[in-house]
């Protein structure tokens, strides 16, 4: 269990696997452009986020 909020961003280069633990906020950023495929409506939530 990890004590902070976090997730797990995985891809491939070639035949290689590559596994990151990032922060929840570095996380959210993929996400979010997954669901919007907007890059407006990332900086939209970065700003939320952030301030």
């Amino acid at each position: 269990m990890l004590t902070v909020s976090a997730g797990v961003i995985v891809w491939r280069q070639q035949f290689t696997v590559f596994l990151d633990v990032v922060g929840a906020l570095e996380y959210a950023a993929p996400l979010q452009i997954q669901k919007d495929d907007s890059f407006a409506g990332l900086c939209a939530v970065l700003v939320e986020k952030l301030g």
